[in-house]
Parts: C-alpha cells; structure tokens; sequence
C-alpha cells in the first residue's frame, strides 16, 4: 500500500479507484476499519511531514488529518480500540496514542521499539515487534504491561508504580492503580498525597513550625 495512496470498489472489488482526496502524500503504510466502522490511514516516512494519521469523512469521501507528527520514524499500523483510543504502531517509536491531535508515547513494558503489527479483539490489544508478542488489557495505558509465562500457559498484568514516579518529594509517591477512582486516563496513574507539616519537620524542633528539613 507505499504509493499512489488509498484505492476504493463500490462494486465488490472488481473496480478500483484512488481516494486520496485529502491526504498530503500518498505515502500510506495501514489502513484499518475500526470497531466504529471508521477508517484510518496510517502514513509512511517520509510521508506527510505534518500527519501522522488520517481519518476517512465518508459525507465528503475524503481523509482529514488526526494526529500532528512530532517524530520521524514511519507508521506500521495503526488500531482504534472499543474505548475509541486510536494507537499507532511506529519503526523504532514504539507505539504512540493520540492525544487531542498530538502523540504520546503508550508503550511501557515494550522493550523492543519497532513495532511489526498492532490489533486487537474486545479490550485486548496486541503489538509484534522483531523479537516478542506484547498485549494490553488496560486500552494502551502507559503504567501496565502484561508478562506471559510458558510454563503456566497464563499471562499477568504489572503495574509499574515507577513508570508514574516523578522527582518531586512534596508531592507524594505516585502510584499506578488505573482502576482507581480519579487516575490519569492516559497513564493510569494515580497522583501521590502531599507529605503532611510533621512529615517535614526534623523531630528535635517540632515546637517550630517553620523550620523544615531540606532534601
């Protein structure tokens, strides 16, 4: 599908013609039909220099861009989850999600970064790089990743409190927990609670409440 972009049949595939009514090269590497029965089109590098992604508008029959490419590396699939999160599979990136026309990484737990196939069946998602088949059952979320054991037959879901850890102590540890109440939707983090005044004064002056200790 690299070149001369994206060809329809209205008449059961004995006919085609192009539709690139919109895309900015016809650099395509996917193109998926959603849960939603929308269509997506993945572009190749070096492809369209501003899309990563594009979206069929089927009342005008032509594409509209999605994502904002902020990387270099090609597309090599592309997966609209039933929860409507769309995540693109990258050469060397890793897999991405788009975020309100922008892309973040989603990939914690992927150790191999170029990214074969991405899809899925119901809430689980499965991404084949050159060494290893990696699947999600959180919608993409960045703070879990899924270990698969061949002895057992059986995988299990790791929530990686690090992956949410930032270096600020005055604001708490954070916590990957993406089934709590108030998590971040995109990590599944969970924002750490502010150490309390005592937490924060050394023991000898707690009659000063100012004096705090550094760290």
């Amino acid at each position: 599908m690299v070149g001369n972009g994206v060809y329809h049949s209205t008449d059961k595939g004995k006919s085609w013609s192009v539709l690139n009514k919109g895309l900015q090269s016809d650099e395509v590497i996917s193109l998926i039909c959603s849960p939603d029965s929308e269509i997506y089109a993945g572009m190749r590098y070096p492809g369209d220099p501003t899309k990563a992604a594009y979206h069929f508008q089927a009342d005008s029959m032509q594409w509209q861009g999605v994502a904002n490419r902020t990387f270099s590396d090609g597309i090599t699939g592309i997966y609209k989850t039933i929860k409507g999160t769309i995540l693109l599979g990258t050469r060397n990136n890793g897999i991405l999600r788009i975020e309100n026309d922008s892309v973040v990484k989603s990939d914690s737990g992927i150790i191999d970064m170029w990214i074969q196939a991405i899809n899925g069946r119901d809430n689980i998602i499965f991404a084949a790089t050159n060494y290893e088949l990696f699947n999600s059952t959180d919608d993409g979320k960045t703070c879990t990743f899924e270990i698969c054991e061949e002895s057992s037959q059986s995988c299990k879901t790791v929530f990686d409190d690090q992956s949410c850890s930032n270096p600020l102590f005055c604001d708490g540890v954070e916590k990957c927990e993406p089934l709590a109440s108030g998590s971040d939707p995109l990590t599944g983090c969970v924002a750490g609670i502010a150490p309390t005044l005592d937490t924060w004064l050394v023991p000898t002056v707690r009659s000063k409440p100012h004096e705090h200790l550094n760290r």
